[in-house]
């Protein structure tokens, strides 16, 4: 049999090298968030203190090296959910995830973090909601939180 021209023999590597399999993305390096404190649980008070109950709820979480603070305060509608992080400083984004509690699909949306490593959402629903922070190639994800429950503040 004649060889192939040297024109077909190219082209037909070209298209192999085109749809070859390519190197899979290395995948998110994902973090576990440890619950360290909240500002509902009733933290002792000095003798002839008087400690008055805030509407506002105040968590912290670790992760390797990074604190992220959180707030769940009651607005217009629902409630507000604010923190910042504290560490390594990067571009990043929030996401909430507010699980329906009909066992359907979870509500996601997500915000961008500031320059001060601060973000915000207005209008959070009550219910457990999963927030999960993405930083540079990092997901670091909190414990579900209850928002709008006064006891329980931690857990489904």
């Amino acid at each position: 049999m004649p060889d192939a021209l040297p024109l077909r023999v190219q082209s037909a590597l070209d298209r192999w090298y085109l749809h070859r399999p390519r190197r899979a993305r290395p995948l998110l390096n994902r973090r576990v968030a440890v619950f360290t404190f909240d500002s509902w649980t009733g933290a002792p008070v000095g003798a002839g203190m008087r400690a008055l109950p805030s509407e506002v709820h105040q968590m912290l979480f670790v992760a390797e090296g990074l604190d992220i603070e959180l707030h769940i305060a009651p607005s217009a509608e629902g409630f507000a959910l604010s923190g910042q992080l504290f560490g390594p400083g990067a571009d990043g984004r929030v996401e909430l995830a507010v699980l329906d509690r009909g066992g359907g699909a979870p509500s996601r949306r997500s915000v961008t973090l500031d320059t001060a490593s601060e973000f915000r959402m207005e209008g959070v629903s009550r219910g457990t909601c999963l927030v999960t922070v993405y930083l540079g190639g990092d997901e670091i994800v909190l414990p579900p939180i209850n928002v709008g429950l006064q006891h329980d503040a931690i857990g489904p």
